[in-house]
């Protein structure tokens, strides 16, 4: 059976993707800094929460924003926006 995903959590999904981009990051490599922020998630854990197939918890969403160096509401502001928003990729 497929999960059911909420169409904002797509939308984070995309914003997570489109930050990892822009700070030019390997899932692998988020993966790893994921873990020293205490947060043990795979590669292909990290594949399908990008995708949008996965829920994201608000402890996980936490730890991506540290690992990214962006605040969650600069996260949430790009997601309802559609759009990678310039403060999220400046830090």
């Amino acid at each position: 059976m497929a999960t059911i995903v909420h169409p904002f959590t797509r939308a984070i999904a995309r914003t997570l993707l489109a930050v990892r981009r822009a700070r030019k990051m390997s899932q692998a490599k988020v993966s790893h800094l994921m873990s020293v922020e205490g947060v043990e998630i795979h590669r292909s854990t990290i594949s399908r929460i990008e995708r949008g197939q996965l829920d994201i918890t608000m402890g996980d969403l936490a730890a991506f924003c540290r690992v990214y160096r962006v605040q969650v509401g600069y996260l949430m502001l790009s997601a309802e926006m559609g759009r990678l928003m310039p403060e999220a990729v400046k830090r």
